[in-house]
């Protein structure tokens, strides 16, 4: 049986690390650190102060490490739907590699419009980059992934205009880039709140695509064979766009057998190759970071 050590503040972190000291927690407990804003301020709308919210998993004590590399959970849902409750299943795949892993919670369509999502998603980042330490991690080994929908806003709020520099980052603080299924193109609630239908394709300033240059920041893109129509295209495209561009780093993985949602409910199944891929990818990046590294 997994335990659960649930609290909502930055404490938990040395309380559990003094009792794994003295031998009092299990290596299989699971850490869940909920609730934790990360956007503050008078201003804030009881909206922003209900979603803009993130919860922090760390590793079991065995397999927890100082300046552990980061992974940025961002939830789909089509972004009128969905919650962060849904990094569980990449908590379980990465925390026994010493990953720690943070779901985020980000304000929803209809009730914001494009880019205020984005631009959650874009601040949640910067939180992790200032608060990183306090759970043991290193905020020089921050990656970013998300599924479906969340999978392009990972990426739009990594490219985009002014996002990350808004939350005071830029995009070469992302140690990489895993979006999950994500749309390249516009997406299509964008498309929605615009008047245009799902079917009627757009590449505009809300798309991954209209932003693509050069990166040093290296990018793994995962989609299942068998994904929703045209989305591994729109993956394959962003990666040859992207190398032409310059980018050194970038690849593309098409899981055999693996359905829109089953791409990333089953990552963390033993032997699955999306799940291993997304482990090969942040250490392989996070050596490369290390002092010394290639």
């Amino acid at each position: 049986m997994v335990n659960r050590l649930i609290c909502t503040g930055s404490a938990v972190w040395l309380l559990a690390a003094a009792a794994a000291t003295a031998g009092e927690i299990a290596p299989t407990e699971e850490r869940v650190v909920q609730d934790l804003a990360y956007r503050a301020g008078d201003g804030l709308s009881a909206y922003e102060e209900e979603r803009c919210r993130l919860d922090v998993y760390l590793p079991p004590a065995p397999a927890r490490t100082a300046d552990a590399p980061v992974l940025v959970f961002l939830h789909g849902g089509a972004i009128q739907g969905g919650d962060k409750d849904s990094a569980r299943v990449l908590a379980s795949l990465v925390n026994p590699h010493g990953v720690v892993a943070v779901g985020v919670n980000y304000r929803l369509s209809p009730r914001v419009k494009y880019p205020e999502y984005v631009r959650d998603c874009a601040a949640a980042i910067g939180w992790v980059k200032a608060h990183a330490s306090d759970y043991g991690a290193s905020p020089e080994r921050i990656f970013v992934t998300g599924h479906s929908a969340g999978g392009y806003l990972a990426m739009m709020a990594a490219l985009g205009p002014g996002f990350l520099e808004e939350a005071g980052l830029g995009v070469a603080d992302i140690a990489g880039l895993i979006p999950i299924s994500g749309q390249m193109v516009t997406h299509s609630t964008v498309r929605e709140e615009r008047g245009l239908a799902r079917s009627i394709m757009l590449v505009d300033d809300a798309s991954p695509l209209r932003h693509v240059r050069r990166i040093e920041t290296p990018v793994l893109l995962i989609c299942g064979d068998g994904d929703m129509p045209a989305r591994l295209e729109e993956n394959l495209l962003m990666r040859a766009w992207l190398q032409a561009a310059g980018s050194p780093n970038v690849s593309a993985l098409s899981v055999p057998g693996r359905t829109h949602e089953s791409v990333y409910n089953r990552c963390a199944d033993p032997g699955d190759p999306a799940g291993k891929a997304i482990i090969d990818f942040i250490l392989k990046q996070t050596a490369a970071r290390a002092p010394g590294g290639g």
